[in-house]
């Protein structure tokens, strides 16, 4: 990290050159998680430093209090009579029970933070130009990063020009932008500002933030309580000897407010240095300096700036992409470096250069105004099936996929190197996807209800469709429903398969939305299309297991596994699912896979391995998922070689690798299409 800190002073120009200086100060997608880990280790440590002042703070106050009220008894009394062990239990009781009651409030996809702050969803068929211009630009970079797309809250409320994303995982995030960021910015100002919290989300800057707002919650809640008291008393600190209220509200209070301070000084910093990183991070991702230079500069010059008028803006101003709240002592206090100096480690002659250029012309060209490349998406659906062993996903081993083509070719180094990254080839290639996508199936990923259809036809998405499977479908389905299906199932089926991901990923934040009635019918229905095709392929194995990673409630996180040693057997498993998508004789296959084996220190001795179960692969990629981010790395540098070594890369197998670098959170950004085996 010295070389970042060194960085963050450092000026960084638009140029060729400047971009890979960036590049070369940022860690890779591992290190910033293992990173993460460790910042969230020292927030702990200062929490708990404040923690035991605020203890002892409050034994001092409670102490003077019994002496004011003439029940004197020494310091040491205090301690030993049972008196100060239990003001400390009762004292750290309330910090727990604070903490944790606003952590269970803000739950763990970040929908709450949002709504905490005035967020009102944005919903995705509005008519309005600049939230459907939010929309493409952030689900262009969620395509392009390999994420799903965080769901959208706009704070009408807000005139200042801000933004934050929330949310404990990459793929269950909320974005929150301000109405006065949306009326004010341009389209790449905008990209800009959405960069920035992107690099927050790939970073897990975000999920420091939204754990710091539940653990202050703890310190915060001493002074809530010395608030209360001293209004129950109508501020009265008089020496009436008969009530000490007033006095101990008087005191709590007072400790609340150095509380206050702790949580300030922890906010500072652990927030300064990070947004300098993700600043670099946007100019990276955009080769666009002008885009979020350009919003720095509209928030140091405008007149309402960046500032939130919510009641809650302290305790988000360490998540916004600006100062939330003026600062009486800035230098100690503010979450975020001076604008001016952001500005100048961005270009320190960009304002100038902005006022220079035509109107129009003050940032770069636009990802979505980039020209498309050509089309040819190509990819071949799983063909061959097997018999469906029971009526329920848990029994069912999914069949390997079949195809013949021509080889392609696709860098191994490079795929390993993008997990968890954004380039600006990456984004361009986003906003490709987005543009082939057929409007009617994009509109109905958008759609709750139209996005249940749209699994189903996705699910239904194979050449092989009996007259049996039609009567299956009849009897599950409304004739209406069953209509659309097909209608959306023809449509998937005259699109390159290389688009099947991107649209269920763009679907996902319309399924959260169900109520949990409405998913259960919804999953009762996906099982049953996949009884009805009798078709249970890899391709969807990958699709159900993905729509429960994603939409299903989740364990609580569970210890972090630090050995390979003790998940043997699940990336035995994972690998041999992959082995199995590829399209490779048996000898070769076999090959790769105890090659790739090795390489992690696994000694394997089977024959052949049958192809897993879908319970199989789902508790082997939970287990896998635990693993720490840095022994994430050599797993899914075995997986790509698994997938990419033989040269013949197909969508639906490259596409099946990067279903299930998502269930294990290393998510993987779509290669050039045009180097798929066709």
């Amino acid at each position: 990290m010295t070389n970042l800190c060194r960085a963050e002073h450092a000026v960084f120009l638009g140029t060729t050159h400047t971009a890979k200086r960036i590049a070369d100060h940022m860690a890779s997608f591992y290190e910033n998680q293992q990173n993460a880990r460790r910042k969230t280790k020292l927030l702990a440590f200062y929490f708990l430093c404040a923690v035991g002042l605020t203890v002892l703070a409050i034994n001092l106050v409670l102490y003077y209090t019994l002496i004011n009220s003439n029940n004197y008894i020494t310091l040491k009394q205090w301690f030993t009579s049972g008196l100060g062990p239990l003001a400390s239990l009762i004292t750290l009781a309330v910090i727990a029970a604070g903490s944790i009651f606003k952590t269970l409030q803000i739950g763990s996809s970040g929908d709450k933070v949002a709504q905490m702050a005035g967020g009102v969803p944005l919903s995705p068929d509005t008519k309005d130009a600049k939230e459907q211009q939010l929309l493409n630009v952030v689900e262009e970079m969620a395509l392009a990063s390999g994420i799903k797309p965080p769901r959208i809250y706009i704070l009408r409320e807000e005139s200042g020009i801000n933004a934050f994303v929330a949310g404990l995982e990459a793929n269950k995030t909320a974005l929150a932008v301000t109405k006065g960021a949306l009326d004010t910015l341009t389209r790449d100002e905008l990209q800009g500002v959405i960069g920035h919290e992107f690099s927050h989300i790939l970073n897990s800057d975000m999920r420091i933030n939204v754990r710091m707002i539940g653990i202050l919650a703890g310190i915060l809640i001493v002074g809530q309580l010395g608030r209360i008291l001293l209004q129950s008393s109508g501020g009265r600190t008089s020496n009436n000897k008969q009530n000490i209220a007033p006095l101990i509200g008087l005191g709590l209070f007072l400790i609340g407010s150095i509380g206050l301070f702790f949580g300030q000084i922890i906010k500072a910093a652990l927030s300064r240095q990070r947004e300098y990183l993700a600043d670099a991070s946007a100019v990276q991702f955009t080769r666009n300096p002008a885009g979020i230079g350009g919003a720095l500069i509209k928030i140091r010059d405008a007149q309402n700036s960046s500032f939130l008028d919510t009641k809650r803006a302290s305790e988000l101003s360490h998540m916004c992409f600006g100062e939330v709240m003026e600062y009486k002592f800035n230098s100690l206090f503010a979450t975020h470096p001076p604008l001016d100096l952001r500005i100048k480690a961005i270009d320190p002659r960009l304002a100038s250069k902005l006022q220079t250029q035509p109107a129009g012309n003050a940032s770069g060209t636009s990802a979505s105004n980039a020209p498309p490349q050509a089309s040819g998406f190509s990819g071949h659906a799983p063909q061959a099936s097997s018999t469906i062993q029971a009526a329920s996903t848990q029994g069912y081993t999914p069949s390997a996929t079949q195809s013949t083509a021509p080889a392609a070719y696709i860098v191994p180094a490079d795929v390993k190197q993008s997990v968890g990254q954004l380039t600006t080839e990456k984004i361009q290639l986003g906003g490709q996807i987005h543009q082939q996508l057929p409007s009617t199936l994009l509109e109905a990923a958008h759609n709750p209800e139209d996005a249940c259809t749209l699994l189903y036809a996705l699910l239904l998405a194979s050449p092989q469709h009996s007259d049996k499977v039609n009567e299956a479908l009849q009897q599950a389905f409304s004739a209406s429903t069953l209509t659309k299906a097909l209608q959306f199932r023809g449509q998937i089926l005259a699109m390159p398969y290389a688009l099947r991901l991107p649209l269920f990923d763009l679907s996902i934040p319309a399924l959260r939305t169900l109520d949990p009635i409405q998913q259960k019918a919804f999953f009762q229905q996906v099982y049953q299309v996949i009884n009805a095709d009798q078709h249970y392929t890899l391709s969807e194995c990958a699709l159900m297991l993905l729509l429960e990673t994603h939409l299903q409630p989740q364990k609580a996180s569970q210890r972090t596994i630090n050995s390979i040693r003790k998940v043997e057997a699940d990336v035995i498993t994972m690998l041999i699912a992959l082995s199995y998508a590829s399209q490779q004789a048996r000898t070769e296959r076999l090959a790769i896979f105890e090659r790739e084996l090795k390489i992690l220190g696994i000694d394997y001795f089977g024959q052949d391995p049958a192809l897993p179960s879908a319970n199989t692969l789902r508790e082997a990629l939970a287990r896998l998922k635990r693993l720490s981010p840095l022994l994430k790395k050599p797993l899914v540098d075995s997986a790509v070689d698994m997938v990419i070594s033989d040269q013949k890369v197909y969508a639906a197998e490259f596409e099946l690798l990067r279903a299930f670098c998502d269930m294990i959170d290393c998510p993987m950004p779509p290669v050039d299409p045009n180097l798929f085996a066709q």
